[in-house]
């Protein structure tokens, strides 16, 4: 088994390295089912991180022993600080960006003046993607499967709002939505009600942005908002010229 990890994460040689499951087969020699599964299994373990159009480079756990970090992360973040600042300034409320890094949904800014502070979350700070808006938003554009990988053992049991039935029913609301979720009770978040959109920029990994609402009935408000501020971090994206 530690040889065969090694062959996958081998393939990758260079901290850029983007490579599908199909890239990998042919790398390592390894059989389809043999590679999905490890692979899905490095991912989890942040090892190696799922980007937004399926394909996969190094994760953080990687880099850390790699002496170096991967600048995705800090790429995406450039790209969306100004629709982020501005979502905030629009809507008077808490925004914040998140990615799916691993098994976790990873916050990489948070921007609010003064009201941030009354928002119990953190810039580098994670938490299991089933419990936030942003995380479901994210995990609704993703394939069951990965989902199932990603949900196992955590999303469903003592103390949690979710069953299968019902955290499935609430991802396909999501993607009905395009990617909006939306929590007008906080119920799992410390009673902070929120909306969530979810995007892909190719070569980059599966984000979010989210706003922290004031009370339930600003939910539908801020939609309209969401989507332009989304809208703008696609155009940004562009003009940025992301390295794919």
């Amino acid at each position: 088994m530690v040889a065969r990890l090694t062959r996958i994460l081998d393939a990758f040689d260079a901290p850029q390295t983007v490579l599908s499951l199909d890239d990998l087969t042919s790398h390592t020699g390894l059989p389809s089912s043999t590679t999905h599964r490890i692979v899905v299994q490095l991912t989890r373990s942040a090892w190696l991180q799922r980007l937004s159009d399926g394909g996969y480079r190094l994760g953080a756990r990687a880099f850390r022993f790699r002496g170096s970090h991967s600048s995705s992360h800090e790429e995406l973040r450039k790209i969306a600080v100004e629709a982020v600042r501005a979502l905030s300034l629009g809507s008077g409320l808490v925004a914040h960006l998140a990615v799916l890094d691993g098994p976790d949904v990873l916050v990489l800014d948070k921007i609010g003046g003064p009201a941030a502070a009354l928002v119990p979350s953190r810039v580098g700070g994670r938490h299991a993607p089933h419990i936030s808006t942003c995380g479901r938003a994210m995990l609704a554009m993703l394939p069951p499967e990965t989902v199932d990988d990603m949900t196992e053992g955590r999303a469903f049991g003592r103390g949690s709002v979710w069953t299968p039935g019902t955290f499935y029913q609430e991802l396909d609301r999501v993607r009905r939505r395009r990617g909006i979720a939306i929590d007008e009770t906080g119920e799992n978040t410390r009673g902070i009600a929120s909306v969530a959109g979810s995007f892909g920029i190719p070569g980059l990994p599966r984000a979010s942005i989210s706003v922290c609402l004031g009370r339930p009935t600003d939910a539908l408000r801020v939609v309209p908002q969401l989507s332009a501020a989304i809208r703008a971090i696609e155009r940004a994206a562009e003009a940025h010229s992301v390295p794919r």
